[in-house]
């Protein structure tokens, strides 16, 4: 028995799909040969229609795989042209705006160097806004990420002065410094902290003024500046360290209404918080000398204390970079801050045998004194220290000494209370270990110390 032939239109719908496989054609199964009448034409076109979408797919994946030279204007047109194709950002295409980020970074390097086009069409085209758009419209942690490292790879490398002076421009920047990242993710803010730093190696006198806003010549605003402080304190000393880069970058820029606002409250306060964190890594060293001095078999609290010691000095050799960056009121403010809380609190109540609440040992102030005085340059303090140390009470204030030597009891102590008072200090003294000398005498010569010299293995 012969089957009817398939109308017109059902022989055309099946040709579209001739390739298709047999076993989903229905060819060879248990319905027979004529089995292929019983499909209906829209089942046909919705199977041609999924077809012509795999294909697009795949021919959109050829095209952005395909071989090209790599470093061209065409690569970055047609980057540029699929970016802006893109109005949202989810898991089946963030590999390819990944990409994109990444492979427009390496042009716009390229460009700087090689072919001045590049930026002409980065500008024309307002790449850096499409970038802040992209950003706004991902809610992926991959995409931010990749987009904090291309801006931070571009800022960083790029050496015409023009396209830096473009970037800062229109507020782009000052929207991703302020953007809400998550910074949860320790990568994140690791790309972030690179990013505000390779900012602040590109600041001087013409690009700063892009990046404040002011109100009758007067800054009222410096998202780069106020943001970093965040993280001034932050547990991991890699991010410390590279705030305080960015922050020696913004005071050695040399520009007065910055100077002016870092100087004012409530950024002014940055100042007396890291004197007060000083002091902490202070403490804590003493304490660590103290328990190295109990446990002399064991190898880490040195270690431990080699640490501290590195730490200590790198942040006097930052208060010293700053005094020296030009500002006035910074310098004083460092210096009224460690005389008042470090030392007229702490170390030279030490070395009087005055008993505090935050004593430390007498080897550990000296240490700690002659590191400031050989590390600061600045005059003020210096004489104030040394004024502090020699400083001799005034004839009337002696105590008058009887011709054959003696000194009667009230002559010593004002009162019983005051005799008590002064034996405790002296028995707390005696008991409390010369925790420098007895730890480090064999690593640390006194030449050493105050020179600021540490051993580093």
């Amino acid at each position: 028995m012969r089957c009817a032939p398939p109308p017109a239109a059902a022989t055309a719908a099946a040709a579209r799909v001739a390739w298709w496989p047999a076993r989903q054609r229905g060819v060879g199964s248990a319905a027979g040969p004529c089995a292929a009448d019983d499909d209906s034409e829209s089942e046909l076109d919705s199977r041609a229609g999924s077809v012509a979408a795999w294909r697009s797919g795949f021919a959109d994946m050829w095209l952005f795989w395909r071989t090209r030279n790599r470093f061209s204007l065409e690569e970055l047109r047609y980057l540029t042209d699929q970016l802006q194709k893109v109005h949202f950002v989810n898991e089946a295409n963030k590999d390819f705006v990944i990409e994109a980020l990444r492979s427009i970074a390496e042009l716009m390097i390229y460009g700087d160097q090689h072919d001045p086009s590049f930026f002409e069409y980065f500008m024309e085209k307002q790449i850096m806004g499409e970038f802040a758009r992209i950003l706004r419209i991902s809610k992926l942690s991959r995409v931010s990420l990749q987009l904090l490292q291309t801006m931070g790879i571009m800022i960083q490398n790029l050496r015409n002065e023009h396209s830096i002076y473009y970037i800062f421009s229109n507020e782009h920047i000052n929207f991703l410094i302020t953007y809400p990242f998550d910074f949860r993710i320790d990568e994140m803010l690791s790309y972030y902290i690179s990013f505000l730093r390779a900012i602040s190696g590109k600041l001087n006198k013409n690009t700063i003024s892009l990046l404040v806003k002011t109100k009758n010549d007067d800054v009222i605003s410096f998202p780069l500046y106020a943001e970093a402080l965040k993280f001034a304190f932050h547990e991991d000393s890699m991010i410390r360290v590279a705030i305080r880069t960015l922050t020696l970058n913004v005071y050695h820029v040399g520009d007065e209404s910055v100077n002016r606002f870092v100087s004012r409250a409530p950024l002014s306060d940055y100042f007396s918080d890291i004197v007060q964190h000083f002091q902490k890594q202070c403490i804590d060293l003493d304490k660590l000398v103290v328990h190295s001095s109990r446990n002399t078999n064991s190898s880490l609290p040195m270690a431990s204390i080699e640490d501290a010691i590195v730490q200590i000095e790198d942040t006097l050799y930052y208060f010293s970079d700053v005094m020296s960056s030009g500002i006035p009121d910074l310098e004083r403010f460092i210096t009224e801050n460690i005389l008042e809380v470090l030392v007229f609190r702490l170390l030279l109540p030490s070395l009087q045998g005055q008993n505090t609440d935050l004593g430390i040992s007498v080897t550990t102030s000296m240490y700690l004194l002659c590191c400031i005085l050989h590390i600061f340059k600045n005059k003020d303090m210096s004489s104030t220290v040394a004024a502090s140390l020699f400083h001799q009470p005034d004839s009337s204030d002696r105590k008058q000494e009887t011709p054959n030597g003696y000194n009667s009891e009230h002559d010593h102590c004002s009162s019983e209370n005051e005799c008590s008072s002064t034996s405790a200090v002296e028995e707390s003294n005696k008991d409390k270990p010369d925790c420098l000398s007895s730890v480090l005498n064999d690593h640390l010569s006194p030449r050493d110390c105050c020179q600021g010299n540490t051993p580093r293995t």
